[in-house]
């Protein structure tokens, strides 16, 4: 900056009187310029209201990324509603671009496809720059969750369900018991999976006459990295119910000594024999996955496409995984890894069933019971002794089970059957006071939200691990193996839970508050999704997860050099002092020569 020296002499100008007309005009002329600009500006200018909020949403996005107009936490909803006009009369003015996304949904999981559809759904009402059409690719098996919904996705049906029921669930059974050696029966039972695909002819039909942008899928699969490379998707983006970063295990730095594997009931403080076994386990996991995937791979092949990839894993891809902050374990995580908060729970309404609301009446204390979708954990002819037992305290226990398991069996006046209830309602329900859950991710989560401590019965799979968080945060009493899922263990553990003001109920409330302080999964999803279209996730990826081998990433090579290195210098150190050794010998001889 330039300042004015105060002991310069004025211009002439200013003291004469033709200069003094001349600088006159020159000022009205510029007051006029700027009354102009001014009208411009007051024209053209939002209330301060909106100045403030617009400020506002600056903060609500995420740190160091770039607008993409997302919108706000929808419990601001309230705020938002003050401009709603001029935001449809912005997206009047600006067309929005369409976009074809692909979904694959792994068989066999309810839980995904409605997981998956409470985000698809909030994305198509609240994307502001683009259009979604979601083209559903489902087993048939879980086609009819979807065909409600014709109107608005597109279905893509393919398999044989009696074939699925023999071949695909007893393959899931077969994994519960044995998680190691029954692999190989799943494994051959997602061959089938795949066959069936090829067969279906969807491929060189209705897949090949649409131009996809992005690829999405619930958990790494062949058919997800054969289907991008045949139809040429640009994006690839994995969006995983289930609480496991382990099953990405080739696409971060996993470190079992942090991360349970899959299928452990590990928590985040191991000691030494548990990280060893962690270790051991996930070795294991890679190797058999290598073995297995190459047979998967192989079904491609046989139908006559050249397809030679042997590595289930797609590098650059999104990675989206309900893994809430807080409550889950914290891990460190390379920039396209992002976790999601819990995705169903939300506000209860009061409940619709007449008779289990008139049944939860009758009840001094209540206790809800469900199995899942895939796997079932109980063994009901060992445990009907449970629920006489607490029928003299006045505790009702509502099960949300099959029909075809409940006709098997008799039960006492203070079980209500079900084989279906709105879950979320039932456990914002006062009269609920404990869960005995499968140990389902969404479920727990369902749970904690409506504080409602938990009895955890993990024994399979991702179940498991959902168990190791419930016991490293004391939100509930865990069981991790069907062997333990008995009346002496359960009867004892649902009195402790039932207890007033018990450590678990005031730790569930602590992690309520958790999770609702963190931002909402539908608009991290949406915003990720916007992302991709915009820029891509190419900047996102760690290269080297793709370029380097198996020894390089894990630095064996340069273990290996530097340990080679070491015997060098230790075989040269031992080399001087022998020469050393040797020279003082032989001057001794000499002097006494």
């Amino acid at each position: 900056m330039i300042f004015p020296n105060p002991y310069a002499k004025e211009p002439e100008s200013y003291h004469s009187k033709s200069g003094l007309i001349l600088h006159v005009t020159k000022a009205s002329k510029l007051i006029l310029i700027l009354f102009l600009i001014n009208l411009t500006i007051i024209s053209n200018t939002e209330p301060t209201e909106k100045n403030e909020s617009n400020a506002n949403e600056k903060f609500d996005n995420y740190e160091n990324k770039p607008n993409l107009n997302n919108n706000q936490n929808s419990n601001n909803s309230n705020t938002n509603n003050i401009y709603n006009n001029n935001d449809n009369n912005h997206q009047q003015r600006q067309e929005k671009q369409e976009k074809n996304i692909l979904v694959l949904v792994f068989p066999g999981g309810k839980s995904h496809n409605f997981v998956m559809k409470e985000l698809f759904d909030f994305s198509m009402k609240n994307s502001k720059n683009f259009k979604y059409n979601y083209h559903i690719l489902v087993h048939n098996w879980d086609k009819d969750f979807w065909t409600n919904y014709q109107q608005v996705y597109k279905i893509l049906g393919f398999g044989d369900i009696p074939q699925f029921d023999l071949i695909f669930k007893s393959a899931l059974d077969l994994v519960r018991k044995d998680p190691i050696f029954g692999y190989t029966k799943f494994n051959r039972a997602m061959i089938h999976i795949l066959d069936q695909f090829m067969q279906s002819g969807l491929l060189e039909g209705a897949l090949r006459q649409t131009n996809f942008d992005m690829i999405m899928t619930d958990i790494p699969n062949f058919l997800f990295k054969f289907l991008r490379s045949e139809l040429k998707i640009k994006l690839a983006l994995h969006l995983s119910p289930p609480a496991l970063p382990n099953l990405f295990y080739n696409l971060f730095e996993i470190n079992a000594a942090t991360l349970p594997a899959l299928g452990t009931p590990f928590t985040d403080d191991l000691g030494f024999f548990q990280r060893l076994q962690n270790n051991v386990f996930i070795l294991g996991m890679k190797i058999m996955f290598k073995v297995f995937m190459g047979e998967q791979s192989q079904v491609f092949k046989n139908y006559g496409y050249s397809y030679s990839d042997s590595d289930v894993f797609v590098y650059d891809a999104m990675i989206l995984i309900q893994y809430p902050l807080g409550f889950c374990f914290s891990i460190s995580k390379p920039s396209n890894m992002v976790f999601l908060n819990y995705i169903t729970p939300k506000n209860a309404k009061e409940l619709e069933d007449k008779e289990i609301s008139a049944f939860l009446d009758k009840h001094e204390k209540n206790i809800y019971l469900s199995q899942g979708t895939i796997i079932k954990n109980i063994n009901f002819a060992k445990i009907l002794g449970i629920f006489g037992h607490f029928a003299k305290q006045k505790i009702g226990f509502v099960l949300s089970i099959k029909k075809e398991v409940s006709d098997k069996h008799i039960f006492p006046e203070n079980v209500f059957l079900t084989d279906w209830v709105n879950q979320n309602d039932l456990l914002g329900d006062n009269r609920i006071h404990l869960f005995i859950t499968h140990s389902g991710i969404n479920s727990v989560l369902e749970a904690i939200y409506h504080e409602k401590p938990v009895i955890a019965l993990g024994v399979s799979m991702d179940q498991v691990n959902t168990a190791g968080v419930v016991k490293a945060r004391e939100t509930g009493i865990v069981f991790t193996s069907a062997a333990q899922i008995t009346p002496q263990n359960l009867i004892p553990a649902i009195e402790k839970t039932l207890e007033e003001n018990n450590v678990y109920l005031s730790n569930t409330k602590k992690y309520a508050k958790i999770l609702k302080a963190n931002e909402q999964a539908t608009d991290v999803y949406n915003y990720w999704l916007e992302y991709g279209f915009q820029v891509g996730y190419e900047h996102l990826i760690v290269k080297a997860y793709s370029r380097y081998s198996f020894m390089e990433i894990n630095n064996f090579d340069v273990g290996l050099f530097v340990l080679l290195l070491t015997l060098f210098v230790l075989y040269l150190i031992k080399r001087i002092f022998a020469c050393i050794f040797c020279y003082g010998i032989n001057n001794n001889k000499v002097k006494l020569d």
